[in-house]
């Protein structure tokens, strides 16, 4: 190397050392994004730091977005750091909710970003929450509303009062808060009189059952 080159970059180095004491020139970390891909990282990472005034483009990961929503997102290295900070954000896909309702059904929503919404009576979001939040990892809690206090009608309780079910079938049975059941006597059963109605309601976890009473034979 020539005195003449090394002459350029003693003053390319003093040049650069006298702008940064003065504030006139910044430096940048090399970025390093969660969720995301710089373009031509592996040609520009050894840059580190660098230099202010430096452009870069990095793109995010299938499920995350740039706050831009930009395919390819253009970052500055500024005195103050990298403008805009560059971050790739959970995108959250918002479903139609069962048994509930939301203004934000079938919507994408960004990292961050809040929903509401409201269930139906008798139903409930997890913890009894009224809201979820997008994060990093997607929903906070699922957008599903649930039923608060369901009825259990097992074969065990239908003995207890000859009835059997109308129109299922099976030994142990779940019914959300609100829906109607229907019941039967059992074969050579009949209803008690009086007996509470055979299409009955389940209301926060209890149900008043009907009850039937053996027949008696004519002799």
């Amino acid at each position: 190397m020539g005195w003449s080159r090394i002459l350029v970059l003693a003053n390319v180095f003093l040049t650069l050392w006298f702008c940064t004491a003065k504030g006139e020139v910044g430096f940048c970390d090399f970025p390093k994004i969660s969720h995301g891909i710089l373009y031509d990282e592996k040609k520009y990472e050894t840059h580190s730091p660098v230099l202010s005034g430096k452009v870069f483009y990095y793109s995010c990961e299938y499920n995350f977005a740039s706050p831009s929503n930009s395919f390819w997102t253009r970052i500055t290295c500024t005195e103050a750091g990298w403008s805009p900070t560059p971050k790739c954000l959970r995108l959250c896909f918002f479903p139609f909710v069962e048994n509930g309702n939301s203004t934000s059904s079938e919507q994408t929503h960004l990292q961050g970003d809040i929903v509401q919404v409201v269930c139906n009576q008798g139903y409930s979001l997890e913890n009894n929450q009224s809201t979820l939040t997008c994060t990093e990892d997607g929903w906070s809690i699922p957008p599903k509303c649930t039923s608060i206090n369901p009825c259990v009608i097992s074969e065990e309780t239908m003995n207890i009062y000859n009835i059997t079910f109308k129109w299922r079938k099976g030994q142990k049975l779940y019914f959300q808060s609100g829906a109607y059941v229907e019941f039967v006597c059992k074969y050579g059963y009949k209803p008690t009189n009086p007996s509470p109605p055979f299409r009955t309601k389940c209301i926060d976890g209890h149900i008043n059952f009907p009850s039937c009473s053996k027949k008696t034979l004519l002799v």
